[in-house]
C-alpha cells in the first residue's frame, strides 16, 4: 500500500471486507480472513512505518466476536465467544494491535447488521416481503444485532472526534 500521496493522516478509518451475506464455504471463509485480517495487517505495517503515524485507526470489527450467546446481555467488557464469526473478529481486531506500538490511539467499532434501504441485508429482503414471500429468519429465536446507517455513521464521527475513546466499541 503507498501512502506517499496521502501526506501526512491525523485518522484512519478502515472498513474493508468482503460481504459476510453470502455462502460460507471453505474457500469464501478464506475470502472473508483474507479481506479482514490479512488486509487489516497489511494497512497496519504500512501506516506503522510512515514518520509520523496515524493519531486515530479505527478498524471495523463485528458483534460476531461475541459468539451465539441467547440472551446473555452483552458488553463491549464481555469476553469474546468461539466459533467461525468470533474467531475471525478477533483475528480482525488483533491484526490492528501494532500500531498501538507506535502510539495510535486503535478504536474497534464491533459492527451489528448495518441496515439501510438501498443495501445490504434489509435491501436483499424487501422484494420477497413485498411479494408476500418473507418469514422469519431461522428458528425465529436467535438474537440479530443490527444498526441503522445512519447511526453507524454518527457513531464512526463520535469515535473519531472523542480521542478519550479507544478500544471496543459495540456499534448495535
Amino acid at each position: 500500500v503507498d501512502l506517499a500521496p496521502a501526506g501526512d493522516l491525523d485518522a484512519v478509518v478502515h472498513l474493508a471486507g468482503a460481504t459476510i451475506g453470502r455462502r460460507w464455504t471453505a474457500r469464501y471463509r478464506q475470502v472473508l480472513h483474507a479481506s479482514r485480517v490479512a488486509a487489516t495487517a497489511q494497512l497496519v505495517a504500512t501506516l506503522a512505518t510512515l514518520p509520523v503515524p496515524p493519531a486515530t485507526f479505527i478498524a471495523a470489527s463485528a458483534s460476531g466476536v461475541y459468539g451465539d450467546r441467547g440472551d446473555e446481555l452483552l458488553t463491549e467488557h464481555s469476553a469474546l465467544g468461539s466459533g467461525f464469526l468470533a474467531t475471525l473478529g478477533r483475528d480482525w481486531e488483533a491484526a490492528a494491535t501494532p500500531l498501538a506500538e507506535v502510539g495510535t490511539r486503535l478504536v474497534w467499532a464491533r459492527f451489528g447488521v448495518v441496515m439501510a434501504p438501498a443495501g445490504g441485508m434489509l435491501a436483499q429482503l424487501r422484494p420477497l416481503f413485498r411479494l408476500g414471500l418473507g418469514g422469519r429468519l431461522g428458528s425465529g429465536r436467535q438474537y440479530l444485532a443490527w444498526v441503522a446507517l445512519d447511526d453507524a455513521v454518527a457513531a464512526l464521527l463520535r469515535l473519531l472526534d472523542d480521542s478519550a475513546m479507544a478500544g471496543p466499541f459495540n456499534v448495535v
